[in-house]
């Protein structure tokens, strides 16, 4: 049932040291997905946020609407609706 929720807080809570990229595969491996599967979801959200550039930035670089967006591509990066029920 957890895995058909995405959580967006309202406060930050990225890893300042940590590049975004590595942050996003980082919860995606929390949320079970594998490595493959990750890396492809991380590609294809950052373009679609238009975060493809900050993808290897860190995130303390990225202003606060790209924070939201990291945030949010953390959120269904596991792509809660078609999780199994």
């Amino acid at each position: 049932m957890q895995d058909r929720i995405g959580y967006l807080p309202e406060e930050r809570g990225l890893y300042k040291k940590m590049k975004v990229g590595e942050q996003l595969k980082f919860f995606a491996e929390l949320k079970n997905v594998k490595a493959k599967d990750a890396d492809q979801r991380v590609r294809s959200l950052a373009v679609t946020a238009q975060l493809s550039d900050l993808e290897k930035q860190k995130e303390h670089g990225a202003f606060e609407g790209m924070q939201q967006k990291i945030q949010f591509i953390t959120a269904v990066l596991h792509d809660p609706d078609s999780a199994d029920t």
